[in-house]
């Protein structure tokens, strides 16, 4: 004691930092104690831009329809891309609403955590927090869009009888989301790191839109051995298929596509997470 003040020592080898890092599996454990705040930050903020207008609900319609009627204006009818397709219209809805989802999904990572700095400042809790709930948010958002695509493409099938196999497309619409999911993790680190690689995120989610063959066959248009088996290795264009096989031809995924897929999806999932908890305890500084 000096001058009426208390000195207590404490050993420096007790001592921990505030933001440390968990160990992988208790930092799990603390995402799924808070299952509950991720469902409803999701729902709370599900369909939120889309209200901002005063027909929200009818936009939620015509902005997919639009978005194919231009697309198939372009790419159909200009670039002749629709040669060889019995059902074009349906074939092109499916492409861009689906391929939609994981490039959108991450595109939401990126500057995420920067832009969540007042939360990532105040609070105490594991990062992923906010990926999860974006990725569950997004999901919620993209149901009405889906079941248009799916509803649309049926409707050109021209009297063609309906086939239990669209039900596949309910797995894999979570299973392509969660797939987002992993991606997103990936692009929310790197942006928080290194906020110039925004640019080349952003960059390569369009060209990856525009290479899984959304707008047009695959098969028909890429001739070149080594440049098709890279195209066709490309997630995207392996979800974009079995939907489109399930929903037009009849054709469900086989067993060998469920395990490649469930492979994609699970993996990325798990990778992105690992990456993203490895820097969990720099996310401070960087915000």
């Amino acid at each position: 004691m000096a001058d009426g003040q208390v000195v207590i020592r404490v050993a420096a080898g007790k001592l921990q930092p505030l933001q440390a890092r968990p160990p992988f599996w208790q930092y799990c454990l603390e995402l799924w104690e808070r299952r509950h705040f991720i469902v409803t930050d999701a729902r709370f903020k599900a369909l939120r831009t889309t209200k901002d207008y005063r027909m929200w609900r009818l936009w939620l319609i015509l902005q997919p329809v639009m978005d194919v009627a231009f697309y198939g204006l372009l790419f159909g009818l200009i670039l002749k891309t629709s040669r060889g397709i019995d059902n074009f219209v349906g074939f092109l809805i499916l492409g861009v609403i689906f391929m939609r989802m994981p490039v959108a999904l991450m595109s939401q990572g990126v500057m995420l955590i920067r832009n969540s700095r007042g939360m990532v400042q105040t609070f105490q809790f594991p990062r992923a927090t906010l990926v999860l709930a974006h990725g569950l948010r997004h999901l919620i958002d993209n149901i009405l869009p889906a079941t248009i695509a799916v509803v649309v493409a049926l409707a050109f099938q021209f009297g063609q009888p309906l086939h239990l196999s669209i039900l596949a497309v309910v797995p894999l619409f979570i299973m392509i989301h969660i797939f987002g999911c992993g991606i997103m993790f990936i692009s929310a680190r790197l942006t928080a790191e290194v906020p110039d690689t925004r640019a080349l995120i952003n960059f390569f989610g369009q060209a990856w839109f525009f290479l899984s063959g959304v707008m047009f066959s695959i098969d028909r248009f890429v001739d070149h051995h080594l440049l098709h088996t890279i195209m066709t290795f490309n997630p995207g264009y392996q979800f974009l298929d079995v939907i489109r096989g399930s929903v037009l031809y009849g054709i469900p995924p086989a067993g060998q596509e469920w395990l490649v897929l469930f492979a994609w999806t699970f993996g990325i999932f798990v990778i992105g997470l690992v990456y993203f908890w490895r820097a969990e305890e720099k996310y401070v500084r960087l915000t």
